[in-house]
Parts: structure tokens; C-alpha cells; sequence
């Protein structure tokens, strides 16, 4: 009888043991975009800017505040997975302007806890060349399983 209320009690906790998948990360693909300025020799740098304010624009929805009012050398930004076009306002208060991306997107699945993510490859970008001297595409693919610190995009100012 001893036995076999240890082998029952082992029958009930082997389900217990099974692995499971754990989501650590984000299954959210963002852009990373890097601000540079061109010293008087041509020479390329980073730079910081002040009082930064960055919104998105989405087709249908209202604007997204995603940054406000903070110095920062580089943004993370979401792209638009229902839409081919994402467009973001960069100000600092005095100058203000508008990068707009052209794109596709891929919905797949990461897996099954995780659920889906979206794969990005960046086609065309373009800005209303209000304040920004230029931009740079550095990678084309966005992707949620990619590495987070790459930089997508240089904007020179």
C-alpha cells in the first residue's frame, strides 16, 4: 500500500516538471535611431539633444507621444505593422520636423507564450528636411529576435 501512494504521488507531479516556455523578452520590434551631427572637417559624431519631443503618427488614430521633452542620443521607436507608412515628428521646441518611413511587415509566430511578433524591412525614408540634414539607413531589418542595440537609422543634424 506504501507503494502505491508513492507512485501515485510521483504520477502526479511528473506533469508539474514539464518545461514551459518562458517569454523574457518583448515580442515587440522597435527601430533605433542614432543622432549624429557633421563637425566643420567633415568629421561624423554623436550628439545629445535637449528638450527632445518625438510623436507618431498613425493613419486613422491619434498621435502618440512617445518621448517628451527629455536629452537623448538615441530613440526607440515603434513602427506601424498595419501600416506601410509610420511618420514621426522629432522637435526640441525651437525646430521640428518629420521622418517618414515607407516599409513592409511580416506578422510570424515566436512562439506559442509568446505569441507574435513583427518583422520589418525598411524600403524607403525620406524627411521633410525642415531640421534634418540627412539620414542614413544603417539596417533595414527590424525584427523583435534580432539584436535590441542595433542601430536601423543615423539622423544627422
Amino acid at each position: 500500500m506504501k507503494y502505491v501512494v508513492l507512485l501515485l504521488t510521483l504520477l502526479l507531479l511528473l506533469p508539474s516538471c514539464a518545461t514551459q516556455d518562458v517569454c523574457d523578452d518583448d515580442n515587440q520590434s522597435y527601430m533605433v535611431t542614432k543622432f549624429k551631427t557633421i563637425e566643420d572637417d567633415g568629421l561624423i559624431g554623436d550628439t545629445i539633444l535637449s528638450g527632445m519631443t518625438i510623436y507618431g503618427i498613425r493613419e486613422g488614430k491619434a498621435d502618440s507621444l512617445i518621448y517628451d521633452s527629455i536629452s537623448m542620443s538615441k530613440a526607440v521607436l515603434p513602427l506601424d505593422p498595419n501600416n506601410d507608412i509610420t511618420r514621426f515628428v522629432l522637435s526640441n521646441g525651437i525646430s521640428m520636423d518629420t521622418v517618414i518611413l515607407t516599409h513592409s511587415s511580416e506578422v510570424y509566430l515566436i512562439n506559442y507564450t509568446c505569441g507574435f511578433g513583427s518583422r520589418f524591412s525598411l524600403e524607403q525614408y525620406t524627411s521633410a528636411w525642415d531640421w534634418i540634414l540627412e539620414l542614413e539607413l544603417r539596417e533595414g531589418k527590424i525584427d523583435a529576435e534580432l539584436d535590441t542595440d542595433e542601430e536601423h537609422l543615423w539622423i544627422y543634424f
